[in-house]
């Protein structure tokens, strides 16, 4: 699955990996996601970024997880979807 992200100085296609169906637990309850992840882009390296992806909440990334090559992480997950 190919992602277009905006990244200066240019646009370029990111690939991530289709990974599982997932329910995962969020402060709007309990979500049926899909995990797409990106794996590093060297070899050798363990940064990468996992994103859940709600299909009953029309695709938004509901969860986020960015891995640096130091092996810390950062993780966000949905409190809230407004629309409008």
């Amino acid at each position: 699955m190919d992602f277009h992200c905006r990244r200066p100085p240019r646009c370029r296609a990111r690939t991530f990996k289709v990974v599982k169906r997932e329910k995962i637990q969020t402060a709007m309850g309990a979500l049926d996601t899909l995990l797409v992840t990106r794996q590093p882009r060297a070899e050798g390296k363990s940064e990468g970024v996992d994103i859940w992806l709600a299909p009953g909440q029309e695709w938004y990334p509901v969860k986020l997880r960015f891995r640096d090559d130091e092996r810390e992480t950062i993780e966000q997950t949905v409190t809230k979807i407004t629309r409008k």
